[in-house]
């Protein structure tokens, strides 16, 4: 009797553990189509462009889209471009990217971002499932998967894309998909994503641009060869830029090795594209890692003239004047005497729009409405958070800073 007990025991034991890891597998599945994947997202607005309608793909992880804005460019250049990636992939993730994106475009220039030759797939790991519904191929998808992950849980995780595309789940997926992103924001910014929230402080820029490294990761090394020949063989022009950014101290050792530029630059054929303008203002970032948007409003003025110069692009200069001359150089808050203070919006012109709402730590709001680049404040201590909102008729662009109380 006591022995029916045991086995009776053991085989409940069994049955829990197996009906928990298999609930465990299927909330994956089901995250994998209800989660508002920002990634996914962009790789969806990529495929509504009309096929072959595309001058210039940029590519890299959040060092590219969250640096580079296609519209700012597009105007200044006439061209046609957009910005895909997906966060914290390395050259492994934007080789497989490559193969999948040239389905549907054929552009003339690919413009690369640095950090992905840097990143090591331990980062890609973070999000490399986002990339699983946007690759058509199954066999290349097995061997994505083998490249940046040992890990067998981790290929039991992509087990939703495999069946995705043994059984057309595609259609069910797109209908999830397009529902979830009616204002899908990458059809309109062409990839990009603004930074909005400023919350840093900053003495100086640095750059861990001419760092070399003796050993850098050896698969990147395989995929930035796999890359340059891919481009070589759908005749595109590879450039290869640098977005600002600060020192290296917050990455962890097994997340980065950075490849020599030195390297790349005789594997290109062509000088890697710095910046050349000064980014030590604190309200160029967002963080150590990313530009704000008023840093890549910056930024993306810089490339296209850089790619003017260096490749001959069409270009507008009313364009260019008109971003240069819109573009704010710093926001100061001022504290003076009783409590209050002075919040003052730099190189603002007149044609454009202000309006600031300031949050409070109480969480009510104090609106001003088309006011003047100067806003006297009665008392910064009750202040949590400015909201600044910029519009621009000339460009019909808007562009929104949240920038915190500190």
């Amino acid at each position: 009797m006591n022995s029916k007990k045991s086995i009776n025991s053991i085989k409940f034991v069994i049955f829990f553990i197996l009906f928990i890891f298999i609930f465990f597998i299927f909330l994956k599945i089901g995250e994998a189509f209800i989660q508002d994947r920002k990634n996914t997202s962009r790789w969806y607005a990529y495929k509504q462009f009309p096929e072959n309608s595309l001058d210039i793909l940029f590519m890299g992880n959040s060092h590219s889209f969250c640096s580079i804005n296609p519209t700012i460019i597009d105007d200044i250049l006439n061209t046609n471009s957009f910005v895909l990636g997906i966060s914290a992939e390395s050259i492994i993730t934007t080789y497989y990217e490559l193969e999948e994106a040239l389905k549907t475009q054929s552009p003339k220039y690919i413009v690369l971002e640095l950090f992905v030759l840097d990143t090591t797939p331990t980062r890609n790991q973070y999000y490399f499932q986002d990339f699983f519904w946007n690759i058509e191929n199954i066999f290349n998808l097995n061997s994505y998967i083998k490249e940046i992950t040992n890990n067998s849980f981790d290929t039991i995780l992509s087990l939703p894309a495999i069946y995705e595309h043994s059984y057309n789940w595609k259609n069910l997926y797109s209908f999830f998909i397009s529902n979830r992103n009616n204002n899908n924001i990458y059809e309109v910014t062409k990839g990009f994503l603004p930074r909005e929230t400023i919350t840093i402080e900053l003495d100086d820029y640095q750059s861990f641009s001419n760092q070399y490294s003796s050993q850098p990761y050896q698969q990147n090394l395989i995929y930035f060869e796999k890359f340059l020949e891919l481009c070589k063989k759908n005749d595109i022009e590879l450039i290869i830029i640098d977005a600002p950014s600060l020192n290296d101290n917050w990455m962890k050792e097994d997340e980065i090795k950075i490849m020599n530029r030195d390297y790349i630059k005789e594997a290109i054929g062509k000088a890697i594209i710095y910046p050349q303008e000064s980014y030590s203002n604190s309200i160029l970032f967002t963080d150590e890692q990313h530009l704000s948007v008023i840093g890549a409003t910056k930024f993306s003025i810089e490339i296209a003239e850089q790619l003017n110069d260096q490749y001959g692009f069409e270009f507008n200069q009313n364009k260019l004047n008109l971003y240069q001359e819109s573009t704010i150089s710093n926001i100061t808050i001022t504290p003076i005497e009783n409590g209050s203070a002075i919040l003052k919006i730099e190189n603002f012109p007149n044609y454009q729009i202000l309006n600031i709402f300031l949050i409070k730590t109480d969480g009510t709001t104090e609106k001003y409405i088309n006011v003047e680049p100067m806003l006297n404040i009665n008392n910064l201590s009750i202040i949590s958070k400015f909201d600044i909102r910029i519009d621009n008729p000339k460009l019909n662009r808007s562009i929104r800073i949240l920038l915190s109380n500190k």
